[in-house]
Parts: structure tokens; sequence; C-alpha cells
């Protein structure tokens, strides 16, 4: 019995006898606790810099992608796509784009003068939805006057659209169904331009759309 006692005071003495050995070596060594204290403020710092410059970086390489974006989309802006030409049209696309001119009302469209134009992507031979045709405009003025023609008439199976980023269509293609809605019940106060919406002369992006008053 008086060994089992023992044997237990042994084993409660135990950790009370390192945890005392742990202090007398804090007691021995305070400058070694000052330099890891420092140390770990050091690091500390250090990981606070690094955070922030982590942060700089991503904010700048998004304002350069921004700034690109802005650049491609003004390189584009005398651009129109046109959609629903049959692909046995596009043999001679001069003509065709001419006859399309004459069809939405554009008078003379001969005098038009056009940088270039062709079927947008690679040729199918089967293909349900045909290929567009990019034109690219000399005049920002006629790429204009053209669009709005096409806009007004309505032209059976054709369409235009306007030549953007594909970052920017994606952006854009998730506000148009705002944009209808919003179309429908204030009319031109709301405007849709390229992936901003303008709604009583107010901007709003995909980021602010928590904001956008009821209508």
């Amino acid at each position: 019995m008086n060994n089992n006692l023992t044997a237990l005071h042994a084993k409660i003495d135990s950790p009370t006898n390192r945890l005392d050995d742990v202090e007398n070596r804090v007691d021995e060594n305070p400058q070694e606790i000052k330099t890891i204290q420092s140390t770990i403020t050091n690091l500390t710092e250090e990981n606070q810099l690094l955070r922030q410059t982590v942060t700089n970086l991503a904010q700048t390489t998004r304002r350069l992608q921004d700034n690109l974006l802005s650049l491609e989309n003004y390189s584009r802006k005398d651009n129109l796509l046109i959609h629903g030409v049959e692909e046995n049209q596009y043999e001679n696309i001069h003509t065709t784009l001419i006859a399309l001119f004459e069809k939405v009302g554009v008078e003379n469209p001969q005098s038009l003068v056009l940088a270039a134009y062709h079927g947008l992507g690679k040729s199918k031979k089967v293909a349900v939805t045909p290929r567009p045709i990019i034109v690219c405009f000399v005049r920002c003025g006629d790429r204009d006057f053209v669009f709005q023609k096409f806009v007004s008439t309505r032209a059976d199976k054709v369409r235009v659209s306007q030549d953007l980023a594909e970052r920017t269509l994606l952006r854009r293609n998730r506000l148009l169904p705002i944009y209808i809605d919003a179309k429908k019940k204030v009319g031109k106060e709301v405007k849709l331009v390229e992936d901003r919406l303008i709604l009583r002369g107010k901007t709003y992006t995909l980021e602010t759309l928590d904001t956008l008053p009821n209508w």
C-alpha cells in the first residue's frame, strides 16, 4: 500500500517538477524570450506588409485589365456585327451588305466607306446559326447611322449588334434581362451602354446593382 502511495506521489510530483524546471529556464533566459518576442513582432509586421503589397498588386492588376478592356472596346467602336445572313450569301459579301443596307433604308449605300468585312469564325457546311459578318466602317458616323437603321426597321431574320470584347459582352448579357424589364417600365429613361446600365442619368454596373432603385 505504501509503495503504491509513493508511486502515486511520484507521478504527481513529476509534472510539477517539470513545470518548475520550465519556470527556472524562463527566469534564466529572459534575453532569449525577448529575442523570440522581437522575432515574432518583426514577422507579424513583415506579414502585414506582404498582405498590403498583395492587395496593392491586385488593385493595380485590375486597373490595368480595365484599361486594356477599355482600349479593346475602343478599337472595336467602328465595327458592327450583322447576324442572320445565310452562308450561301458569303460568296460576295460586299454585294450582300449593299443589298441589306438598301433594305433597311440606307440611301446610296455605295457611298459608305468600309475598311473591311468578312465572316467571323470558321465556315461550317452545316450550321444551325450562320456566322455573323463583321463590318468595319471608316467613318464612325456611317456606322452609327447604319446601326440605327437596322434597329428601327427590324429586318426579318437579320439583326445587328455592337462588336464588344468578350468580357464586356458577358457582363452585358447579365445586365440584359434587367435592362429589358426596365425598358418596359421607364422607356427611354434607361440605356444599356457596353456593360453599364444607365437609369435616369445614373450609371450602374454588376457590382452596384444592389443600389438600383425600384422603377
